[in-house]
Parts: structure tokens; sequence; C-alpha cells
């Protein structure tokens, strides 16, 4: 773990200015271990990007190559190209908050899925025990949508096979987010 004296003077700076940032940005929140910063990306603004922040100045997200560490030093790659929309104080006792953050640890094996295991679905298991993701509800309807269209509107077989595929992945995508085992919920983070 780096300490914030090991850090050269351009780190400290920049950690300080997005205190600042944070603080004028968010009002006079302070983030607290298993809060959740909610990001969206500069270059595809449409989804909402998780971090769960363990502490320390670092934070847990579910990224395209999995669930990882992220640590101050990541931040400036981070933050050209993601930028923060809100955050999420997590509401429980420090006993439910230590809970929360020993699920964040477990959880830095999985790799990441749009579907089935997303930042959203990280997000909402460590602050709530439930793995579900409204955005995922929301691609699985779309690809549902889009394979009817396809398969109703070409009857090429190729076109057909895709529809059908498409079918299926959304509907699997909605099956998993009803059928999610938890529970373990009774967490509740504020929105």
């Amino acid at each position: 773990m780096i300490g914030l004296c090991q850090l050269p003077l351009s780190s400290i700076l920049l950690l300080f200015c997005k205190i600042i940032y944070m603080t004028i940005r968010f009002g006079n929140y302070t983030l607290q271990r298993a809060d959740v910063l909610v990001v969206k990306d500069r270059n595809f603004d449409l989804l909402d990007h998780y971090l769960v922040y363990i502490g320390n100045g670092q934070f847990i997200a579910n990224m395209s190559g999995g669930i990882r560490l992220m640590k101050i030093r990541d931040f400036k790659n981070f933050e050209s190209r993601f930028y923060p929309v809100r955050l999420r104080k997590f509401i429980g006792n420090e006993v439910q908050r230590a809970w929360a953050l020993q699920r964040a640890q477990e959880c830095l094996q999985p790799k990441y899925s749009l579907l089935y295991s997303n930042c959203e679905h990280f997000a909402n298991y460590v602050q709530t025990g439930k793995r579900q993701s409204l955005q995922s509800t929301k691609a699985s309807i779309a690809l549902i949508a889009a394979g009817a269209f396809v398969t109703n509107e070409n009857k090429s077989e190729p076109v057909q096979v895709i529809g059908a595929l498409s079918i299926l992945a959304g509907v699997l995508g909605l099956l998993n987010e009803a059928f999610v085992d938890n529970s373990n919920a009774g967490y509740a983070y504020q929105s």
C-alpha cells in the first residue's frame, strides 16, 4: 500500500484537487468505505459505471478485464476517460459496512460480463447483498426487442439465427436478474 508521503508532489496535488472537486461537486460529502462513486465514460456516456470505495484512496471496480483494485495512481488514466456523476452513500452500521467491504474483497476474482456480472451488479452486491442491474435488465429487453424485429423483418436464415440468438441472450439476461441468489441481502444504500 502506498502512503501519502511516498507519492510524488504532482500526485499529492492531484489527489488534493480531487478531494476539493468532490467536495464542491457533491456538496460537503466525504467518501466513506463502501460508498459508491458513479461515473460515465466520456466517449460513451449512455451507461453508468460503478466504483466501490474501500478506503485509503482505493476503489474496487468491475472493469472489462474483471473486478480489480484501483489505487490512487490509477486515477490519472481513469479520469481522462471517465467523469463522476453522483455518489451513492452506504446506509448501515459499521458491522454492515465491514460485511459490505468483505463482499467487495471476495469479488476480486470474477470476470466482467455486460449482462451477468457488470459493475452495477458488483456495486449493488457490495452495498445490499443483491446482485442486480437495472442496466442489464434494460439491455436484455433491448436484445429481445431487436431480435424479434430482425427475425420478423428479414427472412434470410443467417439473420433469423442472429435474431433468435439475440432473443435467447435477452431472455437469459432477464432470467439471471429474476433468479439471482439474493439470500444474504438486507443492506441498503441511499441514491
